[in-house]
């Protein structure tokens, strides 16, 4: 006898699949907010650059850890341990940094942004594109 059609295997398939489109989206989400933290102030060598990348080799350790805990049957329900306290260390230090950092200095403002939209030069005077020869 088959379950392919009962309502309950559907709708534990719907959540299975809601679940890990939830967890691909957080992981996205932290890969840009450290992508971001990363590149505002631990590439360019700032105050507090040397504590970024410690942080990460620190949750990089936790994971090996983990590894090997997972690896023995005996220390296998400790695994999960090094790994979300190093995952919490280093989500606390990043931020902390992105908040106690100093703000990074654009080279690009919204004038520079919006050049290539603009109809005109700042003095005030319009281009010689008037609205009559864009229809043509």
């Amino acid at each position: 006898m088959r379950y392919d059609n009962d309502p309950a295997s559907r709708m534990g398939e719907f959540f299975a699949i809601a679940l890990l489109v939830m967890v691909l989206v957080a992981i996205r989400l932290i890969l840009m907010e450290t992508v971001r933290v990363y590149r505002a102030h631990a590439v360019g060598g700032g105050k507090y650059s040397r504590l970024l990348w410690y942080a990460l080799a620190g949750f990089l350790v936790c994971v090996g850890i983990s590894v090997l805990l997972a690896a023995s049957p005996a220390t296998i329900a400790l695994a999960p341990w090094p790994v979300s306290l190093g995952f919490l260390v280093w989500v606390l230090i990043f931020e902390a940094v992105d908040i106690l950092g100093e703000p990074v200095q654009q080279e690009e403002n919204i004038e520079d942004l919006l050049a290539p939209w603009r109809f005109g030069d700042p003095s005030g005077s319009t281009n010689d594109v008037q609205p009559a020869d864009m229809a043509a």
